[in-house]
């Protein structure tokens, strides 16, 4: 169980009822990874998602077969992960600990039965994970477009 001053650490789930909140940090658990632990991998079933208590984990894509590129550092409060939320529920990239990292792992399914019964706050969490996502998409295309101009056309 997951107190829940530990799940609004982060903006995402404030919108919540007490109530809300106080079902989803019953579900909750509290995990540590060490420095390069893999939380999850691109393309996993996502059944969680995260809320990132302390320390620091890097999103990463694949590239290739054998090469990853970090295309987001998660820091205190933020929530990622995501993937649990939107079908089809695959995780669209891997996380791993940049150094010892304290993680609330949340079910998926238990947001979206708080979500039913709170439709409005449930609306308003999606809205800050639409948020995230667009940030996310966005910063990714400019790390792109940064290695294209680095690998250069006669490169590409």
């Amino acid at each position: 169980m997951i107190d829940v001053a530990l799940l609004t650490l982060g903006p995402l789930l404030r919108p919540l009822s007490e109530e809300g909140l106080a079902i989803v940090g019953a579900a909750a658990t509290r995990r540590v990874y060490e420095r390069g632990e893999v939380l999850f991998r691109e393309g996993d079933v996502a059944e969680e998602c995260y809320l990132l208590e302390t320390g620091h984990v890097a999103i990463e894509i694949e590239i290739g077969s054998s090469k990853r590129a970090m295309i987001h550092t998660v820091s205190p409060g933020d929530f990622f992960g995501w993937s649990a939320l939107v079908p089809p529920r695959h995780m669209t990239a891997s996380a791993r600990a940049v150094e010892s990292s304290a993680v609330i792992a949340i079910p998926g399914k238990i947001l979206d039965q708080v979500f039913e019964k709170e439709p409005a706050a449930g609306l308003d969490v999606m809205r800050g994970v639409s948020r995230v996502i667009t940030l996310r998409l966005k910063d990714t295309s400019l790390q792109l477009v940064n290695m294209m101009e680095w690998v250069g056309p006669e490169r590409a």
